[in-house]
């Protein structure tokens, strides 16, 4: 979730800008920025909301609730040529998922909580500061079996024999924080089929792996 302060070529009314704000919701086509760390190539992404915040002639203040990859900088030029031009002025992030700004901190506190970690081996302040991988992860969960743990961070699928459960609502290809039984992390996986599904499956591949945060040998082969 960001939101935006943008100026506009022309003054806008509140009539103009809210069309135009619908506009762009929905699955939109965006093409990365030269400065951007990713390909030049068109690529999808999905505006779930815009609310328009405040209003002062050609400053317009607003909100934007987007999947990750969406570049605001290029949401504001696809405005331009419905307002006369436009540039941004100011962006800030208040949430990543579930991560809301309640929860940062500063770069200071963070330089000096690693500080006492590394140089006087005290955890402290530095565990007040990090969040726990499986509580910063929004993602429903498939549970894993000890036993299917180990072949997953090695990089097989997962089988419903080694899921020991799994949270409702998931979708085929969904994202899923694949967890320990004892609410480890493993990594992220995509469903490859519905919760529903799953449940019903006596065998057959349910997830694919895509990033694997937990250390091979952790759980080893019984």
């Amino acid at each position: 979730k960001y939101v935006c302060l943008m100026r506009t070529g022309r003054e806008m009314k509140e009539l103009e800008l809210l069309p135009l704000f619908k506009r762009f919701t929905g699955t939109i086509t965006q093409t990365p920025p030269k400065m951007s760390a990713v390909r030049k190539k068109p690529r999808q992404r999905k505006v779930f909301y815009i609310n328009l915040l405040q209003l002062q002639s050609t400053k317009v203040l607003f909100e934007v609730r987007c999947e990750a990859g969406t570049y605001i900088r290029v949401l504001v030029s696809d405005f331009a040529a419905f307002c006369g031009g436009a540039e941004m002025l100011e962006l800030r992030r208040t949430s990543a998922g579930n991560i809301t700004e309640a929860s940062a901190h500063t770069l200071q506190r963070i330089s000096d909580a690693m500080w006492l970690a590394y140089e006087k081996r005290d955890e402290s302040e530095i565990r007040k500061v990090l969040i726990p991988a499986p509580e910063a992860l929004s993602l429903p969960r498939i549970v894993l079996q000890d036993s299917a743990v180990e072949a997953v961070c090695a990089g097989s699928l997962v089988f419903r024999p080694g899921v020991s459960l799994c949270d409702e609502g998931i979708t085929d290809g969904a994202k899923a924080a694949l967890m320990t039984i004892k609410g480890e992390l493993v990594g992220v996986g995509c469903a490859m089929v519905s919760s529903e599904t799953m449940k019903a499956m006596k065998a057959g591949a349910v997830c694919a792996p895509e990033t694997i945060v937990m250390k091979r040998g952790t759980y080893k082969k019984s």
